[in-house]
């Protein structure tokens, strides 16, 4: 019996043992997750300030930096305004050419008549008539000046197709 004893007895002191060591895993157990909340409290807390700095920044952004609503309707405002008005002269058109040509605003030999109009020639016609013209007083390539007579006949029809004109 006595070893029976004895097995007993060691059995109860490992039972107690093993409480023990369950007792001492809980506690550490609850001391690591105590440990962990703090932590996430500590992080929460950090992270609650930031957003509060972020929240204040994107404030004085928007206070600084929005557009206010009339520096973007002001100009379609004014737009559309001239848009009707062009559309609403349009159908006076003829009149008022006609008005101002009757005040005399334009010189006479400024006011040129459609059939006038019509006969301009066009560019090239007009750079081949410089061309003939300057061959015609001996001044072609160079001109007297130095000048290169192409770049002088094509600034003179750029600026009027009656440069070159015949008669």
């Amino acid at each position: 019996m006595s070893i029976i004893n004895k097995l007993r007895e060691s059995f109860s002191k490992s039972s107690g043992i093993t409480e023990k060591l369950s007792q001492r895993y809980k506690e550490h157990i609850g001391e690591e997750l105590a440990r962990k909340d703090a932590q996430l409290r500590e992080l929460e807390i950090a992270l609650n300030k930031r957003k509060k700095e972020l929240d204040a920044r994107e404030a004085e952004f928007n206070r600084f930096y929005r557009i206010p609503r009339w520096i973007v309707i002001l100009p379609i405002s004014i737009m559309l305004l001239t848009v009707g008005l062009v559309f609403s002269f349009m159908q006076f058109t003829p009149q008022i050419n006609q008005y101002l040509s009757s005040i005399h605003f334009f010189e006479p030999e400024e006011r040129a008549t459609n059939a006038q109009r019509e006969n301009i020639p066009s560019y090239s016609e007009c750079v081949s008539n410089g061309i003939s013209y300057y061959k015609e007083i001996e001044s072609y390539p160079k001109l007297r000046s130095g000048e290169n007579a192409i770049t002088v006949i094509k600034k003179k029809c750029n600026r009027s197709g009656l440069a070159f004109k015949q008669k």
